[in-house]
């Protein structure tokens, strides 16, 4: 006995403070990873930990539920702290499982001290009930009022749905919508063969070839056979709701061109599936076109920065680089068709661009109610970002009167504060005398 001392039973000793230890890093097992509350209750679960140490206990689903809970009020009082007296903008979405659930969640983001950009999940519930904009309105105030932040939103972002566009009329505070989802419904022009006259439906085949490979393990083996050693790629499928899955698709059988003409020689791919060469010629041009739609939504989806300033530029530059390709002499004309087809979309969408509408566009409606242009924020978030302060995208004939638009916004939120205009307008004044010139 005297070869025991007392470190070497507390090495052996299964402890009340292990226990707790156990339990508090199983429940984080449990959220973090994603696993069934009923993972305790599977023998060979059990019999895993008790071959590491028969003494641990396994919290009961019941016991990991009431932690899971405990730990869900202690960090909403924290959250409610953190969000306290700041400027918040919220997002908010609703979708239908694989399960045929309805699901609606809302995410809040704003500048913590850092200053860093945060986003964190506020609710995310089943809805067995209705989808109508006021069902969603009553939910989402809901979900701030406990959070004690419905005084603080500045701007909600959704999708353009009808639910989601009609939620407008009920709203104390801003409403924009995704620039991406917007993005998409010009974008998705090019998934359908219907807009792509003369291309002898060049969708459905490639759609064809790429499920061709997708199905069968043993041509994706082929296929991956003959790729260089250092490079080994597969082909991807698109899906019309993923956004740029169709660029994705195209501009990845692009680069394994030379690998599918090698198949297609050695009669891996049957003749029906096989691409020509004009085929490939207007996949490389339909690439091009959608690239910019693919660049701007990769930017666009960036959470560790600000996105709503460079909205004007990308705009700007994907309706320059549409109205080029029609243009251009060399274009083919299916795909000219097709980037006319998505110029008029974009434009219903966003407005012309032409100088004296950019300021008044999101006043006017387009199609199923929703609001055309860019948002006044929008606009005042391209001002004071020095990434965008120059205005690249807006006609300079509208300069000025945006800065002008800045200061009266100012001038107006500051109204409480001990600032007066003559300061506002010196914060103001290099810029906007430069385009008042």
């Amino acid at each position: 006995c005297s070869t025991f001392n007392q470190s070497s039973i507390d090495k052996v000793v299964y402890k009340k403070k292990d226990a707790e230890k156990f339990q508090n890093a199983y429940v984080d097992w449990i959220i973090m990873d994603y696993q069934s509350l009923n993972k305790s209750e599977s023998i060979w679960f059990r019999n895993m930990i008790s071959s590491a140490n028969d003494l641990i206990k396994i919290p009961s689903r019941d016991t990991v539920c009431n932690k899971i809970f405990d730990l869900y009020v202690t960090y909403k009082l924290k959250l409610k702290s953190i969000l306290k007296n700041k400027k918040l903008s919220i997002t908010a979405d609703s979708w239908t499982s694989t399960a045929n659930e309805n699901f609606e969640c809302v995410t809040v983001h704003f500048i913590d001290d850092s200053p860093k950009l945060q986003s964190l999940l506020l609710s995310l519930y089943v809805n067995p009930g209705s989808h109508t904009a006021e069902h969603l309105h009553n939910s989402i105030s809901e979900t701030l009022q406990e959070f004690s932040i419905d005084q603080n939103i500045v701007v909600l972002i959704t999708d353009s749905a009808p639910n989601m566009v009609a939620l407008s009329k009920y709203l104390s505070y801003d409403h924009h919508y995704c620039i991406c989802h917007i993005l998409q419904l010009t974008a998705d022009l090019a998934f359908k063969d219907e807009n792509l006259n003369g291309c002898n439906q060049i969708m459905k085949r490639v759609r064809g070839l790429v499920g061709l490979f997708s199905s069968s393990p043993m041509k994706e083996a082929e296929l991956l056979r003959v790729q260089p050693q250092l490079e080994k790629l597969v082909l991807i499928q698109d899906v019309k709701t993923r956004w740029s899955s169709t660029y994705a698709m195209i501009n990845r059988l692009l680069k394994l061109q030379g690998p599918i003409i090698t198949l297609s020689n050695s009669g891996v791919i049957e003749k029906n599936y096989e691409l020509h060469d004009d085929d490939w010629r207007r996949l490389k041009e339909i690439n091009i076109l959608l690239e910019p739609f693919s660049i701007s939504q990769k930017i666009m989806e960036g959470e560790q920065y600000i996105t709503i300033s460079l909205i004007p530029y990308h705009i700007c530059m994907i309706r320059d680089h549409l109205q080029n390709i029609i243009n251009d002499v060399a274009s083919n004309a299916s795909i000219v068709n097709l980037a006319k087809l998505m110029l008029e979309k974009f434009n219903t969408d966003w407005s012309s661009g032409v100088a004296g509408t950019v300021l008044i566009e999101n006043a006017t409606m387009g199609p199923k109610k929703r609001k055309k242009g860019f948002p006044k924020r929008v606009l005042l978030a391209a001002c004071v970002d020095p990434r965008t302060k120059d205005l690249d995208g807006i006609p300079k004939e509208e300069h000025g009167e945006i800065w002008k638009l800045l200061q009266t916004e100012m001038v107006q939120y500051f109204s409480n504060d001990a600032i007066s205009e003559d300061i506002v307008a010196e914060t103001t004044g290099n810029y906007n005398d430069t385009y008042l010139l």
